[in-house]
């Protein structure tokens, strides 16, 4: 039997091979940090005061949707790519799609707060990136 030599890797690609491992073996402390992250982005939805900047030195911006799409990219994103158990790591995924919704809907209830269809797509095309994301970064 002959043995075929696999490609070798880029350096990108090994990189983040690397940092993949060393998240797994760091995984409790990654999903602690993964649900404080969690449990702010539910405050930051539900909190009056708080909005995602418009603009940067000045210059408008509308980066409204972009912070939404990724933060819930990154909240996808890690459980799939670093959690070693893959039924918590669907669990951790399952809360994210939810939150997706959920977060938005809350505002409805939150003086100057608004609910936005536009908000959610954006968090739920940051939940579709995220798992896309993940899954590549878990099966490398």
């Amino acid at each position: 039997m002959q043995h075929v030599l696999a490609a070798p890797k880029s350096k990108t690609v090994a990189r983040i091979i690397a940092w993949r491992d060393r998240g797994r073996s760091l995984w409790p402390w990654f999903s602690a940090l993964w649900l404080a992250a969690f449990v702010a982005l539910f405050f930051l939805y539900i909190s009056p005061d708080t909005a995602p900047p418009t603009a940067i030195a000045g210059i408008e911006l509308n980066l409204d949707k972009l912070f939404h799409a990724l933060a819930h990219c990154t909240l996808m994103a890690v459980p799939l790519a670093i959690v070693p158990n893959r039924r918590l790591a669907l669990v951790m995924a399952t809360l994210v799609i939810a939150s997706a919704v959920l977060f938005e809907c809350a505002q409805l209830y939150v003086p100057q707060r608004s609910f936005g269809f536009d908000d959610m797509t954006a968090n739920m095309v940051g939940v579709v990136i995220g798992g896309l994301l993940g899954r590549a970064i878990r099966r490398l």
